[in-house]
C-alpha cells in the first residue's frame, strides 16, 4: 500500500501496487470492526460479484477480491479525477448539457447492470466518479446491489445502507424494488446538479422517510440557488420531475427508455437554441428599444432559459440579418411571421407513433430455462436461474425486431412464485424488458439470468414460473422450474447439532497421492489436489472416517437399533478448517461417500482401512485408483481462501447437502467421506487433520429429528 486515498464508514481506500502484474490499483479494505461481522464480509463479496458481472465503460473495473488475515479487500482500477460529490462541494456548477451528459453515462452503466439482473440501489454523487480529463462517468460501490432493502438497514442503524436523501419511495416503504428505483435516485442526482440541493431533505432519518413518502418536491423552476431562481430548460425539468414520481409506474420503465427520452430532450434544447439567437444585451441598451413581449417570445425564452442579470432576446432568421437598435427593429417588424423575432420556437418533431405490441405477433419468441445451481436454496441466499430466449422467426414479417422496430419495449419476462394449493404471486425479481435491439436475431438464442433473494420466503417448495409477456402483460410463452428454500446451514448457527470428529471412536483421516507408496496418516493435514499444468500430473485425494455411534443418541432412542437411530438424522454438515500453506484463493471440492459394497484391491472397505501400518491406504490399493466410479456423489463444496482468510479458522468451511443426510441415514454408523479437487490448481488444498488439534479436526455435525 502506497498511500491512503480516503475512508468511509466501513473501510479505507488506498493507492496500492499490484506486485504480480505491476500496476497501480485502488485497494478497498474493510475495517477490522466490520470484518468480524459475517454480514459485512458477505456484503463485500456480493459487491465483488456484482461489479465482476458488469463489464462496461461506465462501471468501475474490479481486478480482484480476497481476504488477508480475515479482512476482506477489493482491488479496483485506480481512477483519476474526483467524485461528483467532491465536485459539488468544491462549488462547481453544471450547465444543462453537462447534466444531460452525466445522466446519459450513468444510465448507460445502469442499463448494463440491469441487463445482468443487478440493481445498484445506492446511486448518489459520492458513488459517481468523474474521470479527469475525459469527464467519463464511472459508477462505484455495488455494495448494496444484492443486499436487503435499504430501510431495513436504517432501522438497525447499519452503516452499509443507502443515503436517505437518495432513497426511492419504494425503498422507504420497504418494498421489493426494481430497476426504476435506480432511475429515481438518478433523478435526485440530476435535481441536485441543477439546484445545488436534493429535492427532499430533513435533519433526521424518520422525517426524511416521511418526506420521501408524503411530500411532493418543489419543481426546479420553484427553487432558488444563491438567492436566484434556478434556470433549467423546461424539457429537462419535466424529465427530471418524471424521474421523481412517487410511483415507479409513472417513471421511465427502463434505463434504455430514459436514455431515449433524454436524447429527445437534448434535441429539443438544441433546436430551441438554433431557432433563435440569444443576444446578451446590457439592461441600459434595452431600455431604449421597443421590444414586443408576447406569448411566442416567452416560449422562446423558456425553451432556452439560462443566465441572470442580463436580458435575452430571441431573434429569428439568419444571424447576419440581425441588428440591434430602434431603427433596425422597425425594419424587421413588417416581415412575415416566420422571420419575425416573435415567431414561435419550433417544437422538436415527435416520433411517429409505433403500433401497439400484440402478444399474437410475438409467437416467434420461445422461452426455456433451468436452475443454475442446486435447486435447494438456503434462506437468505440468492436464487439464480438461467433462461434461454430464442427467436424462431422465419422471415422479417414474423420477426418481432422488425415488426416493432419503433417500439420502446417489445416483450418482458415476469417471474412468479407458487406454492402448492395457492395462487401464484410475483417473485421479488423485477421484470426483464426487451427493446427490439435487445432481442436475439432469428435462429439465435440469448441467455438471460434471473436472480432474487430468498430472505422473506418460507422454507418450503416453490414452483417458479417465468412468463414471456407483451408490454401490456399478455402471455406469449412460459417455462416453469422448481426450487426449495431450505434452512441456511452454510452460515447460520448450528443450534441443536451434536458434533463427532475424526478423533472419536473408529474415526480416522488420511490422504493418498497417485504414484506414491508413502504412508500419509498421522500427519497434521489431509490434502486434496489436482494439477496437470506444465506437464505435471498431480492427484491427491483425502479420506475422512467418522464414527456416528459416538454421538449422543436422540431423546427416546432407548434400546433402538443403530439403523433405527440413524434414520432419525434430520440434517447434517461436514465441518473442516483450512490448514496453513493451502491454496490462497477460491476452489471446489467434490465430496463422495464410500459405499459399504465397494472394497479395495486388497479387500479393505470403508470401515476398516488404516492410517498407518497394516491395511494403510495408498493410491494403488484405494477405491479411487481407477476413478470415482462406484462412489456415492454427495455434492460440491465451495470455498474462498483469498489471502488465507480461512487459515486455522475452526469449522470455517461447511458442506451441507440432502445427499449427505441420506448417505448417513443409510449407513451402519461408521462412514467414510472422500474429498477430491475439482479442476486444476497450482497449490494444494490442505485441511487440518485429527493430528493437528481437537478443535481443528474434521467434524460431522448431526441434528436429530424430534417427535
Amino acid at each position: 500500500m502506497i498511500e491512503l486515498l480516503g475512508q468511509g464508514g466501513m473501510g479505507h481506500v488506498y493507492r496500492a501496487q499490484d506486485t504480480r502484474l505491476q500496476r497501480t490499483v485502488a485497494l478497498k479494505v474493510m475495517n477490522e470492526r466490520f470484518a468480524k461481522s459475517p454480514n459485512s464480509r458477505k456484503r463485500i463479496v456480493e459487491e465483488a460479484r456484482s461489479m465482476a458481472a458488469v463489464h462496461h465503460d461506465n462501471v468501475a473495473t474490479l481486478f480482484e477480491v480476497g481476504q488477508r488475515n480475515g479482512t476482506p479487500f477489493l482491488a479496483m482500477e485506480l481512477l483519476q479525477g474526483a467524485t461528483l460529490e467532491q465536485l459539488l462541494r468544491s462549488g462547481r456548477r453544471f450547465n444543462p448539457d453537462e447534466v444531460i451528459s452525466i445522466a446519459d453515462q450513468v444510465a448507460l452503466g445502469l442499463e448494463a447492470a440491469h441487463d445482468r439482473g443487478i440493481i445498484h440501489r445506492d446511486i448518489k454523487p459520492a458513488n459517481l466518479w468523474i474521470q479527469s480529463p475525459t469527464e467519463r462517468v464511472k459508477i462505484l460501490d455495488f455494495g448494496l446491489a444484492v443486499a436487503g432493502s435499504a430501510v431495513q438497514g436504517l432501522a438497525r442503524g447499519d452503516s452499509v445502507v443507502g443515503t436517505p436523501g437518495y432513497l426511492s419511495p419504494e425503498q422507504a416503504r420497504n418494498e421489493t424494488v426494481d430497476e426504476r428505483t435506480d432511475l429515481y435516485s438518478l433523478g435526485v442526482v440530476m435535481y441536485e446538479l441543477c439546484a445545488g440541493k436534493v429535492p427532499l431533505l430533513a435533519s433526521n432519518t424518520p422525517t426524511q422517510l416521511v418526506n420521501i413518502l408524503c411530500r411532493e418536491p418543489l419543481t426546479l423552476s420553484q427553487q432558488k440557488r444563491s438567492g436566484e431562481p434556478v434556470d433549467v430548460p423546461e424539457p429537462l425539468e419535466r424529465l427530471i420531475m418524471r424521474l421523481l414520481s412517487k410511483e415507479p409506474g409513472q417513471r421511465y420503465e427502463t434505463a434504455g427508455h430514459f436514455r431515449k427520452a433524454l436524447s429527445s430532450v437534448s434535441e429539443q434544447i438544441h433546436e430551441s437554441k438554433q431557432a433563435g439567437l440569444a443576444i446578451e444585451v446590457e439592461p441600459d441598451a434595452v431600455n431604449g428599444s421597443s421590444v414586443q413581449e408576447g406569448s411566442n417570445s416567452n416560449a422562446a425564452k423558456k425553451a432556452t432559459r439560462g443566465g441572470s442579470g442580463k436580458v435575452l432576446l430571441a431573434v429569428g432568421g439568419l444571424a447576419a440579418a440581425v441588428l440591434i437598435g430602434g431603427g433596425a427593429w422597425w425594419t424587421l417588424r413588417d416581415r412575415p411571421a416566420e422571420d419575425s423575432p416573435a415567431a414561435p420556437v419550433r417544437e422538436a418533431s415527435s416520433p411517429e407513433a409505433s403500433p401497439a405490441v400484440l402478444a399474437a405477433q410475438l409467437g416467434a419468441l420461445q422461452l426455456t430455462g433451468k436452475v443454475i445451481a442446486d435447486p435447494e436454496i438456503p434462506v437468505g441466499e440468492m436464487a439464480r436461474f438461467r433462461l434461454q430466449l430464442t427467436n424462431q422467426a422465419e422471415s422479417s414479417e414474423t420477426d418481432p425486431r422488425v415488426r416493432y422496430s419503433q417500439a420502446g419495449q417489445v416483450a418482458r419476462i415476469t417471474t412468479y412464485l407458487q406454492q402448492e394449493g395457492q395462487l401464484k404471486r410475483k417473485a421479488p425479481a423485477f421484470p426483464r424488458s426487451f427493446s427490439p435491439r435487445q432481442l436475439p436475431a432469428p435462429g439465435e438464442t440469448q441467455s438471460i439470468e434471473i436472480q432474487f433473494l430468498t430472505n422473506n420466503l418460507a422454507q418450503e417448495q416453490f414452483d417458479v414460473i417465468f412468463e414471456l409477456q407483451s408490454p401490456a402483460g399478455a402471455l406469449v410463452d412460459s417455462t416453469t422450474s422448481q426450487f426449495e428454500v431450505a434452512e441456511n446451514l452454510q452460515s447460520g448457527d448450528l443450534l441443536g447439532f451434536d458434533t463427532v470428529r475424526t478423533r472419536a471412536g473408529k474415526g480416522a483421516d488420511t490422504y493418498v497421492r497417485e504414484g506414491s507408496t508413502e504412508d500419509f496418516g498421522k500427519q497434521p493435514v489431509v490434502v486434496a489436489h489436482r494439477d496437470g499444468a506444465n506437464g505435471s500430473n498431480v492427484l491427491a485425494i483425502a479420506f475422512l472416517r467418522f464414527d456416528l455411534t459416538q454421538l449422543n443418541p436422540p431423546a427416546g432412542a432407548g434400546s433402538d437399533s443403530a439403523s433405527s437411530v440413524l434414520e432419525r438424522i434430520e440434517r447434517s454438515a461436514l465441518l473442516l478448517s483450512m490448514a496453513p500453506e493451502s491454496h490462497p484463493g477460491a476452489g471446489r471440492i467434490l465430496v463422495h461417500g464410500w459405499p459399504l459394497d465397494l472394497s479395495t484391491s486388497n479387500g479393505t472397505g470403508p470401515l476398516d482401512w488404516s492410517e498407518t501400518g497394516d491395511g494403510f491406504l495408498r493410491f494403488a490399493n484405494s477405491p479411487v485408483a481407477n476413478g470415482m466410479d462406484g462412489m456415492v456423489p454427495l455434492g460440491e463444496l465451495k470455498f474462498d481462501n483469498s489471502g488465507e482468510g480461512l487459515k486455522d479458522r475452526p469449522d470455517g468451511i461447511r458442506f451441507v447437502s440432502k445427499a449427505l443426510d441420506d448417505f448417513l441415514r443409510s449407513s451402519t454408523g461408521v462412514v467414510t467421506l472422500v474429498l477430491s479437487q475439482e479442476g486444476w490448481l497450482g497449490d494444494p488444498t490442505r485441511f487440518n487433520s485429527r493430528d493437528r488439534s481437537l478443535e481443528l479436526a474434521p467434524g460431522l455435525a448431526v441434528r436429530w429429528k424430534t417427535d
